[in-house]
């Protein structure tokens, strides 16, 4: 079965004052679940936008 999600790079502030970023899930029954990635994760996914929005300014 597949599920279809909604993924946001976000960015957040802890107590303590700290910028910190997550990947935010969005599930289809309202649900969110915030995944904090690796820097190898986070490297990987920023690529992959970087991808995308170069490809969107083409068309």
């Amino acid at each position: 079965m597949k599920i279809k999600l909604e993924a946001e790079l976000k960015t957040g502030v802890s107590k303590a004052g700290k910028p910190f970023e997550y990947l935010a899930l969005s599930f289809p029954n309202g649900y969110d679940k915030m995944i904090f990635l690796s820097p190898a994760e986070k490297y990987m996914l920023q690529g992959i936008l970087s991808d995308q929005i170069r490809n969107q300014q083409k068309a």
